[in-house]
């Protein structure tokens, strides 16, 4: 996997993302990332205070040091991952889900080096914010919920809550909510690009649902 990173368009993409990690651990570049600032401040989105949709810090960090071994990246996403599972759950449900996406991609990648109190702590954290807190302030109000025209928000979760589902996964408990998770998809699926679908709202629109449902719908597929 290193060496297919390292040339043609993984590899332009690792360099960019070299150059991004970079800025993040040096204390004199405007990209620093201060742990002390909270989540808050780390989930830059696609406008000014936006942390609903998250930019790529903690992704980069996580991607940069598994293709890499380079501890300074593991090391500046690792206190990133305490600081959020210590701040805990968030009250709006878009910067939920934003925090549940990146943590559980996080876990992930970073589940070698991680000690047993961070990993078990992160595990905790998707457990409770993410999946059960998902299923309760979401699946818990909406029933059997059809995805149609303005439902990206509803999406935007469903894909952190599968992401979330997929990292902790228990097969003593969790076949249920699998299963689930998977008969929505398949009733819903193509409603969201039928003609007056959510895809519909505009190109942002569809380029967002189009993630959002192909996403969790591979990870489902592959369960």
């Amino acid at each position: 996997l290193r060496q297919k990173a390292a040339s043609g368009f993984p590899g332009r993409a690792m360099r960019e993302i070299l150059r991004r990690c970079a800025g993040y651990v040096d204390a004199t570049s405007q990209t620093y990332v201060d742990t002390d600032r909270g989540p808050a401040a780390l989930l830059e989105g696609i406008a000014p205070e936006d942390t609903h949709y998250p930019g790529d810090i903690l992704h980069n960090l996580a991607f940069a040091h598994m293709l890499t071994a380079d501890t300074r990246w593991a090391d500046k996403a690792i206190a990133m991952v305490r600081m959020m599972v210590a701040e805990g759950g968030r009250s709006d449900l878009l910067e939920q889900a934003a925090q549940s996406g990146q943590l559980a991609v996080a876990y992930d990648l970073l589940h070698a080096v991680l000690d047993d109190t961070t990993r078990q702590a992160v595990r905790t954290y998707l457990r409770i914010a993410a999946v059960e807190g998902y299923r309760r302030r979401r699946l818990g109000t909406m029933g059997a919920y059809i995805w149609g025209l303005g439902t990206n928000r509803f999406l935007h979760g469903f894909e952190k809550y599968v992401f979330a589902l997929a990292a902790v996964f228990d097969p003593a408990t969790d076949w249920p909510l699998l299963e689930e998770a998977a008969g929505l998809a398949r009733r819903s699926l193509h409603l969201g690009f039928d003609d007056g679908g959510a895809i519909y709202e505009g190109p942002s629109y569809g380029w967002g649902d189009a993630e959002w449902i192909s996403m969790p719908s591979e990870i489902l597929r592959r369960a």
